[in-house]
């Protein structure tokens, strides 16, 4: 978020001349700054205890486009605070006669469709990017993996993740997602084994060994510390 803040302010506030102004959890602007802002950057929490006294906030009764990133969120954590969002400001709309303008923004949904129909985006409205658009050419590769429990299904997918990084992306970096934070840590052991029995184990490390030393001393957990020393870079999806 404190990166789209700082792009939006120094590409698209300069060009469009708006003014914009950041809500959020760690910093709340005066009532000034937002009743002149023409764009605020919000989190969905922040919003979401804002927009309860909309009838007070003349701010939030002025919004006419409201756009949520990652709208696929709607089935994680945040799911309800985002779904309240959404009816509040609809809600909000109908009360003001101020049309409000939803935008959606994800990288992946299955049911596409059906989020349209809910967030009430006629057909016109709803776009499918391919990856035939993209800048940057993707090439998608989907393996299947059977097995009714967890620990070991996740468990056959190591290997064959590392198989995929000395294939794809064996010099340039790979990112790994995993369900859980445990996770994060059994499948990072799993690739430094892979790669220390591939007489690679230096292999994920792009930095000179003083440089690799100085960050590696500044880290107290020692399985991370041992994780870092290898390289890996896995990331938690939760």
């Amino acid at each position: 978020m404190r990166e789209r803040i700082e792009d939006w302010r120094k590409h698209l506030c300069p060009v469009l001349g708006k003014r914009l102004v950041e809500l959020t959890g760690d910093y709340t602007p005066d009532l000034r700054a937002l009743l002149n802002a023409d764009i605020i950057v919000a989190t969905p929490e922040k919003w979401d205890g804002i927009s309860r006294n909309w009838q007070s906030r003349a701010y939030v009764t002025k919004v006419a486009l409201v756009v949520i990133d990652e709208i696929h969120l709607l089935g994680a954590d945040r799911g309800p605070i985002l779904e309240v969002i959404v009816s509040r400001m609809r809600y909000i709309a109908s009360r003001t006669n101020n049309p409000v303008r939803i935008v959606g923004l994800s990288t992946a949904l299955a049911n596409a469709r059906d989020l349209g129909d809910w967030l009430g985006i006629e057909d016109e409205g709803l776009f499918n990017f391919r990856p035939s658009v993209r800048p940057v050419p993707l090439e998608c590769h989907i393996q299947g993996f059977p097995g009714k429990f967890y620990c070991p299904r996740m468990a056959t997918m190591n290997k064959p993740t590392y198989a995929a990084i000395r294939t794809h992306s064996p010099e340039k970096p790979a990112l790994v997602f995993v369900s859980s934070r445990r996770q994060t840590r059994l499948t990072a052991i799993d690739l430094i084994a892979y790669a220390a029995a591939d007489e690679r184990p230096d292999g994920f490390v792009h930095m000179p060994p003083d440089e690799l030393a100085a960050n590696v001393a500044k880290v107290r957990d020692p399985a991370l510390k041992h994780t870092l020393q290898f390289g890996i870079g896995i990331h938690h999806a939760g």
